[in-house]
């Protein structure tokens, strides 16, 4: 057939077919009985006669109508009849079947020819004529197509290519049938609208779009004398389907078969435009339903249908709904290389399901229709025993240990360490130094430290004497070390040199752990003798409130015990390990760092705080101390490959704190034995579900199962389970649930609630306030927040807090926090204000102003000064408005006075790094546009011009160019002061510029071979 007198629709299967995605039909037929082979090969030619075909005998694909015939059994066949897609559809396949039983019975019985049918091209040119037609109408909107298209995607499809078709079946049992007809019947529509409805509102539970598209598949066999045709007939049209919350679903139903009908009064005249595959308008996702053909008999020999498959269109996903006497036949065809037969398969389960529930109760609102597919219930871990709560406490292991091998490495730092007996013998000192100032059950005492061998004496002492510890992190600002302290009444304050001066409140008794040495050394070595209890409380950490105040998480020693015992197995760990810890105390993730190792009897190496921040010197902690495994979060192992780490084949990595991106496990996977992405929030103690990174797919990053004693439910609005692949909360329950926050029962009783499954009696959960899914697999996938929390840089931090940090600014009238994309994958913070009227608001004193009341990971890298905020219709701020907050820029104009030749350097090294033209003295690294890799390049870079070992620590520390210059010149003894004029104009002018041009390639080379990780 030439192309000018193909249909629309075979023009539209030719050119999905230049783009691969087109495959032939193809039916295949039981045939029981005593067929007569002869005959059968008669009937088939006289069939393709019929349709004017030429036929090939031999299953070969030689002629159009290909026929191949399989001997099964006794009486028994299989017979299979295919048909470029070109010149069959589904309706096809139909009429080859019954003709081909037709014919057969004539040949047997001698009777007439079939006649002969109407010619496709016939059929062809009334269709183009049609399309001709500059009066007809249609639904050709197709750029508004196009552009839903882009929207029409489930959360939890793959990315890759389109693969294979594969199918998946169930069936609706003729009760189940009859109750969809009787419902549909009542609402004036019929089945097929009523399944149809049931699909959209599926496919919306799960891309929750506010329109469905769906392709309905349509005969355009709508006159008599086509009905017998064989060929290309169907079309695909396209319904665009609104679905709300709160629709009730005879609405939705009455809605989409409204546009279906409209749709269909068009069906003539509609086609898809040539260009649809190379601009795709035609909807991913498909519907048809059809009467299912009934077995037939001829001269002995039933022929019944066994499969068959047909291109209907270039579909994701497409649902057929084949109506018989047996029920209703579901099948998905589905791509797999997108759709996997696990997703498919609880899909089917979710509409046989959803349509029953529809069925029986119509005037249910959509997001509240059950839609169950059996994965729903909760997913517990985990090992034999994981359940029973841990009748011991983390220090007593300690001690265990301690008495099984005294003279085994305990704990190293700073170059020092301590075997489990000195480190047993230090702690029980403490401890009774401790309880003699009141440290008991129940009671705090503040741990405000300086990484080291004292704080890890320190942690276990407090155990010992029976108390919980609040962790103090002696670098946080002032401001937010009092809210911690006010928020806590401690007995007891443990410092050292490395804390505020000052920092305890008059009137609570701060121990200097390196002044008073001599007084704790006097006690006695001995346990303490204080009795110590699973309920007792272990610590209390402080994380990020909405109204910029800290709040404490209570955490009792049997949670601590239970969530130590699970990590023990899974990730695991033994005696012969060597954990190093980076993480600051006041991070819980710290407390798997500084206790798992010691309960197992192996080694911990606590990093330093300038060599947690600095990769190189990191990575050369991790060789030195033949570490085997090391817990961070995604930056800092971002910070380590940027640096250049090799990896280590020996080396487990736990990735946690914040989504692990996709290409960073890819990157990191390589270099590590073994590698495991970690989840949890410190309301459930600190992880609580893990998966390990397969090296064959490293990317495929889930957050895996609960670890033991942990179960999770992911949970509508109303605490009910959500059908694997939708969306909901994720709720905690188990071992590790936390006692609540201090001193606040209202929040407590909200985020805490009756585990309404009872995974442990009288057991809670915790309302994370996390989205989350279930895959097929029962894997957790995290999605991000329901609420305004974040994480950046491995810290949790609630937008509120943050915005209500910039409010009490005088000048600040009202404030935003966002979080954006950097370059490097990390989430960047930045936030928008608008002054009062009348102030001027300088985004570097704000920066300056928060620097003094809040954790540095809660200062905003970026802020942008705005006259009014965005607002919706409803008077909400409208974030997705909200412009982009621009990167700082160094003031215009010549700079006043000079600068030293070390702040010359300092200036060349941040400009070619953040491709800025001139950058300041008084300019700050982190508002121009610095973050983490390029954080890692500058301290390289640095390296370089000055022949000195920089850390990107005082980088971190002196972000101004000024600041670090002095910084830099005061550790060398150097004069980083100004110099006259004309020696810095000489400079500038001079042949320093072919040093900063071999600087700045070498600085590109290193950002090549960072974006390659």
């Amino acid at each position: 057939m030439e192309a000018s007198e193909e249909s629309p629709q075979q023009r539209h299967i030719r050119a999905w077919a230049a783009a691969g995605d087109v495959h032939p039909a193809r039916v295949v037929l039981r045939l029981d009985g005593p067929l007569d082979r002869d005959r059968l090969d008669a009937a088939l030619s006289a069939v393709a006669d019929r349709h004017g075909l030429t036929r090939a005998a031999d299953g070969s694909g030689g002629g159009v109508l290909d026929t191949a015939v399989e001997t099964t059994g006794p009486g028994r066949h299989r017979l299979t009849l295919a048909l470029p897609a070109l010149l069959a559809d589904g309706r096809s396949l139909d009429l080859l079947a019954g003709d081909t039983a037709d014919a057969y019975a004539d040949a047997v019985t001698g009777g007439p020819a079939l006649p002969e049918a109407l010619p496709y091209a016939e059929f062809a040119a009334w269709q183009n004529a049609l399309r001709d037609d500059e009066e007809a109408g249609g639904p050709r909107d197709f750029g508004r197509l196009r552009e839903l298209r882009r929207t029409q995607r489930l959360p939890w499809e793959a990315d890759g290519p389109a693969g294979p078709l594969a199918r998946a079946a169930a069936l609706l049992r003729p009760e189940e049938s009859a109750a969809v007809e009787a419902a549909a019947d009542a609402l004036g529509a019929t089945a097929a609208d009523f399944l149809h409805a049931c699909w959209t509102v599926l496919l919306w539970r799960h891309a929750r779009t506010p329109e469905i598209v769906t392709g309905a598949v349509v005969d355009c066999r709508v006159y008599e004398e086509l009905a017998p045709l064989v060929g290309a007939c169907a079309k695909v049209l396209p319904v665009v389907g609104p679905v709300a919350e709160g629709d009730v679903f005879a609405d939705v139903l009455e809605r989409l078969r409204k546009a279906a009908a409209v749709v269909r009064e068009e069906l003539e005249f509609f086609a898809w435009p040539p260009d649809d595959a190379a601009e795709p308008a035609h909807p991913v996702w498909g519907f048809e339903h059809r009467a299912a053909p009934e077995p037939r008999t001829a001269a002995g020999v039933t022929f019944a249908e066994e499969s068959r498959a047909v291109w209907s269109g270039p579909f994701t996903l497409l649902l057929r709904c084949e109506a018989g006497a047996g029920g209703l036949r579901l099948v998905l065809e589905h791509r797999t290389g997108q759709v996997d037969a696990g997703y498919a398969a609880c899909l089917l389960e979710q509409f046989r399901s959803l349509a029953a529930h529809a069925a029986a109760a119509p005037r249910t609102a959509v997001g509240r229709l059950r839609a169950d597919d059996g994965g729903e219930g909760p997913a517990a871990a985990g090992r034999e025993g994981a359940w029973r709560a841990p009748r011991w406490c983390a220090h007593e292991q300690v001690a265990a240990r301690a008495a099984e091998a005294p003279g085994r490495i305990a704990v190293t730092a700073g170059g020092s360490s301590l075997t489990y007996g000195e480190l047993d013998a230090a702690a029980n000192r403490l401890a009774r130094y401790l309880a003699a100032l009141g440290a008991g059950p129940e009671s705090l005492v503040g741990v405000c430290l300086e990484r080291g061998l004292d704080m890890v004496v320190a942690l276990l002492a407090v155990h010992r004497a029976g108390a919980a510890y609040v962790p103090v992190d002696p670098h946080y600002p002032a401001g937010h070390i009092a809210a911690i302290l006010g928020d806590t009444r401690l007995t007891v304050l443990l410092t050292d040199a490395s804390a505020p001066r000052e920092v305890a409140p008059a009137g609570l008794p701060a121990v200097r752990l390196d002044l008073e040495r001599d007084a704790i050394g006097a006690h006695s070595a001995e346990p303490p003798g204080t009795v110590s209890h699973p309920d007792q409380l272990a610590y209390v950490l402080h994380t990020s409130g909405s109204t910029g105040a800290p709040k404490g998480v209570q955490i009792s020693q049997g949670a601590f015990a239970a969530f130590l015992r699970a990590m023990s197995g899974t990730p695991g760990i033994g005696a012969d390990d060597s954990l190093v810890a980076v993480t600051t105390l006041s991070f819980d993730i710290a407390g798997l760092e500084l206790w798992l190792p010691l309960v197992a009897g192996a080694r911990v190496t606590v990093a330093g705080r300038a060599e947690a921040a600095d990769p190189r010197a990191l990575a050369a902690l991790l060789d030195s101390s033949a570490a085997t495994v090391l817990q961070a979060t995604p930056v800092t192992w971002r910070m380590l490959l940027s640096a250049g780490w090799p990896g280590s084949p020996r080396l487990t990595a736990l990735v946690g704190g914040e989504a692990l991106p996709p290409a960073l496990a890819a990157a990191l996977r390589p270099r590590v034995g073994r590698m495991w992405n970690m989840y949890g929030p410190t309301e459930t103690t600190v992880w609580s579900a893990c998966a390990e990174i397969d090296a064959a797919e490293p990317a495929q990053v889930t957050v895996g199962h609960p670890v033991d004693g942990t179960c999770a439910h992911v949970l509508d609005d109303r605490m009910r389970p959500v059908p694997v692949g939708m969306v909901g909360e994720l709720c905690l329950g188990g071992l590790g649930v936390a006692r609540g926050y201090l001193g606040r029962p209202g929040l407590t009783a909200e985020r805490f609630v009756p585990d309404p499954f009872g995974c442990l009696p009288g057991g809670r959960v915790y309302r994370t306030g996390d989205l989350a899914r279930r895959d097929p697999q029962g894997r957790l996938h995290v999605l991000g927040r329901a609420d305004s929390q974040v994480k950046v840089r491995g810290f949790r931090i609630e937008l509120g807090a943050v915005e209500a940090a910039l409010a009490r600014h005088p000048a600040v009238r009202l404030a935003v926090a966002v979080t954006a994309p950097e370059a490097s994958g990390d989430l960047r913070l930045d936030a928008h204000v608008v002054p009062v009227e009348g102030a001027a608001v300088d985004p570097a004193a704000l920066s300056a102003f928060l620097r003094e009341t809040v954790p540095p990971a809660m200062v905003p890298s970026r802020i942008g000064i705005l006259a009014e905020l965005p607002l919706t219709a409803n008077g909400k701020v409208d974030r997705a408005a909200l412009p982009e907050v621009a990167a700082a820029s160094a003031p215009p104009g010549p700079r006043t006075g000079a600068v030293s030749a070390l702040e010359r350097t300092v200036v060349g090294v941040l400009a070619d790094a953040l491709g800025v033209a001139e950058v300041g003295a008084a300019d700050n690294f982190f508002e121009l546009g610095g973050h983490s890799v390029l954080l890692v390049e500058v301290a390289a870079r640095l390296t370089e011009e000055l022949g000195r070992e920089v850390g990107t620590l005082a980088l971190l520390e002196h972000p101004t160019v000024a600041a670090l210059a002095a910084h830099l010149g005061a550790a060398d003894g150097r004069d980083a002061g100004r110099e006259p004029p004309e020696a810095a104009a000489d400079e500038r002018d001079g042949g320093g510029r072919g040093d900063r041009a071999a600087g700045r390639d070498r600085l590109r080379r290193r950002r090549t071979m960072v974006e390659e990780h």
